[in-house]
Parts: C-alpha cells; structure tokens; sequence
C-alpha cells in the first residue's frame, strides 16, 4: 500500500522563435516561425513510496524538477494531486505530500546495507503500468570520481544492482529480503554504454535527504570552504616526507570560510578528517557531506614538513 504512481506535468516552454537573427529573415520564413504552435508540456512517469503518516512520499528528482502539476496515483486507484515539499538536485532525491487521508502506510528504513551479493528487490510503474517487482543482488557500491575525471559519470555514492528496471521504476524503492529500504531507484545510469546498469541512492542518504526535506523544504549542506588538489601536486618539502603523498592538497581557501577563520592556507596538505584519512579529493567530500552545518570537525594537515590540527566549524554551504 506504500507504492504509488508518480505522473508530473512540466511547466509549458515558450513558442518557438527565430531570436535576434530573426529580423534579417525574409517575412514569409519570420511569419513561419512565430506562427509555431508552444510546444506541447512534457509528461513524465516514475514511482515513490510514502515514508511516513502525513502523506510524504519519496520520488525521483527528475522527474518534478520543471513540473507544473503533480499527480500521485494511490493503491486504489485513485488520482490525487500532490504538492512538492521539495527537491534536491545533487541526492536525486525529492519529497511530495499528499492528503493524509489517502491512507498511505510508510515503508521501513534499512538500518544498514546488504552485504554485496544479497537479494534486492526493485518495485516501480514501468511506463506507467504496475506496479512490478523485479529482484536481483546487490553488486556493489559505485562512488564519485575525483574532480576532474569526466570519463566516470558518478557523482554521488550509488548502490549497484541486476535487478532489471525501465522507465517508471526511478523514485521507487529498493527492497531487502525484509521489505525495507535500502535504496531509492535512480535513473543516472540508464542510458549509453551504461544501458541495463540500475543504481539507487542509498538508504542511509535517501533517509537523511528526505529528512531535510520534509523539514526544511532544502537541503543544508556543510562547507569548509577550501578548493583541493592531489598532494603530489604540492611541492615536497626537506627531508623523507612520505605522509604528504596520502592527503590533499589545499588549492585556494575561500575566504570569510570555516577554513579560512581557521587559518588554513593554500599548500597545506590535508591528511585526516576526524581521524578519517583523506586520500583523495572525493575522501574529503564524502567526509564533509556526513556533516551538518554547524558541526565541529578536526583536520589534521601538514604545513612546512610539519603536522599540526585545527578543530573547524562547519557552517552552511550557499
């Protein structure tokens, strides 16, 4: 009863015109083009499932990102609009509500992920139609790339699965062999060599997002304020110095920053974040993105052959 078709309407793009350029066009091309009919408002399909009593429901960002109207098709039948509480474009993840009436009942949150090779279930409206279960294993976990590498298109942490899926199952749930929530189905990886790849936001995250969301209508994220690079870019200080190959390097801090007011500066090298080692820029962003705004967080860094730490308060990224 916690699945549901998700239908959105995208906002109408205006007609179709000849721009700037058009005034030097003959007048029977120019009368052609602004005679051009609006071009029709998109509709797009996709799944979610409620997640709590009030009538929020978990979907995909695409696909309300340009839309005009939200519909949500309940268990029985029933077509009821939904308002967009919110959306956030970097987790893939937003949040509609609909009445409480409609008598949704909540999914369960995993409260860990399955180990690599256990029965996943994936529950969607496949063009529209449904729901269906397809089921498959967990295959691993796909994390962002460092800045920089354009050839790997992850950029998020990403559950990996067989489970087969097609247009309708992004927003619907991944399931464990309990029937929690382990991940919400995504559609980055649908398409090119990646065709027939199916991915899905991990719980954890979708649950923290989801969170914001229903809370805030946003989503707060910490910043530090400092722009990284590969340590082996840095120059190598006197002496053996081994350590400074497995941090980052501080490129650029920002300034009135959390880093800045610390007094970090550009050449340092970031070796651990709470004890955490950072390894690489994308190390760095994983640690920074657990954090809230307003968090304290000790980095260890090296400057001028030297180790030394600093307690950082995080505030919010804008």
């Amino acid at each position: 009863a916690a699945i549901v078709r998700v239908t959105a309407v995208d906002r109408a793009e205006p007609p179709i015109a000849p721009g700037p350029a058009g005034e030097k066009l003959p007048a029977g091309l120019r009368e052609f083009f602004e005679g051009l009919p609006s071009p029709r408002p998109r509709h797009q399909v996709a799944s979610g499932f409620a997640i709590d009593a009030a009538g929020h429901v978990a979907t995909a960002f695409y696909v309300v990102a340009k839309a005009a109207t939200v519909t949500v098709r309940l268990p029985d039948g029933r077509d009821v609009a939904a308002r967009i509480v919110g959306a956030d474009e970097e987790s893939g993840v937003a949040v509609l509500q609909v009445d409480a009436g409609a008598g949704l009942a909540p999914l369960e949150w995993a409260d860990a992920v399955p180990r690599v090779g256990d029965p996943v279930f994936a529950i969607g409206h496949p063009y529209g139609l449904g729901p269906v279960v397809t089921q498959g294993m967990l295959g691993g976990v796909l994390r962002p790339a460092d800045a920089g590498d354009d050839a790997n298109p992850v950029r998020r942490e990403l559950l990996a699965t067989d489970a087969v899926i097609s247009l309708g199952f992004a927003g619907g749930p991944l399931l464990d062999a309990q029937g929690r929530v382990v991940g919400l189905l995504d559609a980055l990886l649908q398409s090119g060599v990646d065709r027939g790849l199916t991915v899905a936001t991990p719980g954890a995250s979708a649950r923290e997002i989801v969170r914001e969301l229903v809370a805030h209508e946003r989503v707060r994220r910490a910043r530090l304020g400092v722009e990284v690079a590969p340590a082996a870019g840095a120059q190598e200080p006197a002496g053996n110095d081994a350590a400074r190959a497995h941090g980052v390097r501080v490129a650029a801090v920002t300034p009135d920053s959390p880093a800045a007011r610390a007094g970090l500066q550009a050449d340092d090298v970031l070796l651990r974040a709470d004890g955490e080692p950072l390894a690489s820029e994308a190390a760095l962003r994983r640690v920074i993105a657990g954090r809230a705004p307003g968090a304290s967080l000790e980095i260890a860094f090296q400057r001028d052959g030297r180790e030394r730490a600093v307690v950082i308060v995080l505030d919010e990224a804008r």
